[in-house]
């Protein structure tokens, strides 16, 4: 039982022994007292007696928090309130118990619960706080990590690019021969190649010139655009072949008969 809990117990005990509160102690007796419009007043009867019961209990109905006990304390004496004149007994009695409670519940509870709930909150902001802290730090991490990749990346096309135009600036001339094959070949291209040969001759090209405007220039490349084009052509075709290898492979190992 927590702290909190033993000082409404000791309020809740305090008031059960004080000598108006003989007619809370157990729940209204309906039936005996003949109180047939109870029921359709007081639409939860609460008493003192069930409150200790419950304070009490170890099967796991017991209250979880000291409010739900101060709660049912209330609520004991507002039916009273509720059902019985201002002018009769029980009344007068019920609101004078509600009073010392709701005193002594200022004084010895209120204020406790009053700097825990303080603390849960701060608590609470604080941790709150702190995972939004990293989260940040965490996207700024992932957005800095995403620059850095993406500038390595770049760093190494622009390597490779240099070192592909060193190495295509070494090339050798193309004979017409070999000209008039990669002509052949380029023309065999599917359009969806074609385009991208297009850029390869003409990197300031939006990618849409036909293949016959490549035939034009054919002539007028430079060694190296045309082993670049060489190089695109042997690729798709090397991928073709291997398609076409992977098609003919049979599903599985047959077994020997």
């Amino acid at each position: 039982m927590s702290d909190h809990m033993r000082l409404g117990g000791n309020i809740l005990r305090q008031l059960m022994q004080h000598r108006w509160a003989w007619p809370f102690l157990q729940p209204v007796d309906v039936e005996g007292l003949q109180l047939h419009d109870y029921h359709k007043i007081v639409r939860r009867p609460m008493d003192l007696g069930t409150i200790r019961s419950r304070l009490e209990a170890k099967d796991g109905t017991g209250y979880r928090h000291v409010r739900e006990l101060c709660e049912d304390v209330r609520l004991v004496f507002r039916n009273a309130m509720l059902y019985n004149e201002s002018w009769t007994e029980v009344h007068v009695m019920a609101k004078a118990l509600l009073q010392k409670f709701e005193d002594r519940w200022k004084v010895a509870v209120e204020p406790r619960l009053i700097e825990e709930e303080k603390l849960y909150e701060d608590q609470q902001e604080g941790y709150l706080s702190n995972i939004a802290e990293l989260r940040s730090q965490e996207e700024q991490a992932a957005e800095q990590l995403s620059k850095d990749v993406l500038s390595q990346l770049s760093d190494m096309e622009n390597k490779l690019n240099s070192f592909l135009m060193q190495v295509l600036s070494k090339c050798r001339s193309m004979r017409v021969k070999e000209k008039k094959e990669l002509y052949s070949r380029l023309r065999e291209l599917p359009p969806a190649s074609l385009s991208r040969v297009v850029e390869l001759v003409s990197p300031e090209s939006d990618g849409e010139a036909a293949v016959d405007d490549i035939s034009v220039d054919l002539e007028a490349l430079d060694p190296s655009t045309l082993w670049r084009l060489h190089f695109f052509e042997k690729m798709l075709k090397d991928n073709a072949q291997e398609q076409v290898e992977a098609k003919s492979q049979p599903n599985g190992p047959r077994e020997a008969v």
